[in-house]
């Protein structure tokens, strides 16, 4: 776990706190529609699955980061209260 932990702090995000614990939910929970980076929107995880997952306030924002991995994949999502807004920012193999 803690090597999973360690992928998302080094990614350096601006306005992102030190991440120090990952909670196990179900893809449903967290499979919100994202704005990609090419602009459409679309649910990149699966229903079923489980997935490690953390929220963290961004610095200075009112918004949130989701950060999300399932071990061979991480992704970090910047959000609005309740989801809103939401836009992909990293997606990547890891």
């Amino acid at each position: 776990m803690q090597r999973l932990i360690n992928e998302f702090n080094s990614l350096n995000i601006d306005g992102m706190p030190k991440l120090t614990k990952l909670y196990g939910h179900k893809g449903e929970f967290i499979n919100i529609p994202l704005k990609l980076p090419n602009g459409s929107t679309a649910k990149i995880f699966s229903d079923g699955k489980m997935y490690y997952t953390a929220e963290l306030k961004k610095q200075n924002s009112e918004r949130c980061f989701g950060l999300v991995t399932d071990k061979s994949q991480l992704a970090v999502i910047e959000y609005s209260a309740g989801g809103k807004d939401a836009e992909l920012i990293i997606w990547k193999k890891i």
